[in-house]
C-alpha cells in the first residue's frame, strides 16, 4: 500500500480540521436558533379565505390577493424576517396587506437568521416577475434586505425598513424608515449614523408609544421598551405607512 507522502499528510490533517469546523459551526448555530422567538397567537393570519391565499412554498410563505379581492394590486413585498424570529410571526401585517390587495413574501431564512439569506428575494423576482416588488425587512432583517436592494434597485421600486438601518450607501432608492418612540432594542446611535446612507427623500415614520417587538406577534423580545399603544394598533400604523408609501 502506498505511504502518504508529508504534502498530503499535511492537506489531509487541514481537510478533517475544515470539517469538523463546518460541522461545529453548524452544530452551533442549530443550538443557536433553537433559541429563537416563536410567533403566538397568528391562527386568524395564516388561514386562506375568499380574499387572501396563503400558502407555503419553498418554506417561504405566501400571501395572494385572490380574485375575488376587489383591491387587488400588481404590488408586493418581500419580506426578510428579523434575527432568530419566526417568519410566522410577522403573518398579521403581511395578512392585512394582502387583505388589502398587495403580494406579500416572507422569506424563509436559515437558521432564523437573515445574514445567512439576503440573497433569497432573487428566486421571488424570477418567479414573479409581472409583480412590482418592493423589499422590507425588521432588524437584522432590514439590514440585509437593505444590502440587497443596493445592487438590485433597477429590480425593486424601494425598500421598507423597520427598526432597521442600512450600512450600504442607497441615497438614489427610494426608503421608507419605520420605528417605535419606546423601541430599545434598536441601536439609536448607529440608526442615527447610518440614516446618511440613505436618500434625503426618505419616508420617516416614528410609531408614538410602539416598540421593536410589535413590528410582529412573538411576545416581547429581550432588553425591548414597554409599549404603551397595542401591537394591533402598532400593525395599523405599519401597514397604512406601507400602502402610502408604495402608491406614491
Amino acid at each position: 500500500m502506498q505511504k502518504l507522502t508529508k504534502a498530503k499528510k499535511v492537506l489531509l490533517i487541514v481537510l478533517i480540521v475544515e470539517i469538523v469546523l463546518v460541522l461545529a459551526s453548524i452544530f452551533t448555530l442549530s443550538v443557536y436558533s433553537s433559541g429563537s422567538y416563536e410567533a403566538i397567537s397568528i391562527k386568524d393570519y395564516t388561514k386562506s379565505n375568499d380574499y387572501v391565499d396563503i400558502e407555503y412554498k419553498n418554506n417561504n410563505l405566501y400571501f395572494r390577493p385572490t380574485d375575488e379581492n376587489i383591491n387587488k394590486k400588481e404590488k408586493g413585498l418581500i419580506f426578510y424576517p428579523g434575527g432568530l424570529v419566526e417568519k410566522e410571526a410577522y403573518s398579521p401585517i403581511m395578512y392585512e396587506l394582502s387583505l388589502r390587495g398587495y403580494y406579500t413574501v416572507i422569506i424563509d431564512m436559515p437558521f432564523n437568521l437573515a445574514l445567512f439569506g439576503k440573497a433569497k428575494a432573487k428566486s421571488i423576482l424570477n418567479e414573479e416577475s409581472n409583480i412590482d416588488w418592493y423589499i422590507g425587512g425588521h432588524s437584522l432583517g432590514g439590514a440585509m434586505a437593505s444590502l440587497f436592494y443596493s445592487s438590485n434597485m433597477d429590480k425593486i421600486n424601494g425598500l421598507i425598513l423597520m427598526a432597521a438601518y442600512s450600512t450600504k450607501n442607497i441615497t438614489s432608492g427610494n426608503v421608507l424608515s419605520i420605528k417605535g418612540s419606546n423601541d430599545k432594542v434598536l441601536n439609536i446611535d448607529k440608526y442615527n449614523k447610518y440614516k446618511s446612507m440613505l436618500p434625503s427623500k426618505t419616508e420617516y415614520v416614528e410609531i408614538e408609544g410602539g416598540n421593536h417587538s410589535y413590528f410582529a406577534s412573538y411576545g416581547m423580545q429581550k432588553g425591548d421598551g414597554d409599549a404603551t399603544i397595542t401591537k394591533e394598533e402598532q400593525w395599523n400604523i405599519t401597514v397604512n405607512s406601507i400602502i402610502s408609501f408604495m402608491n406614491k
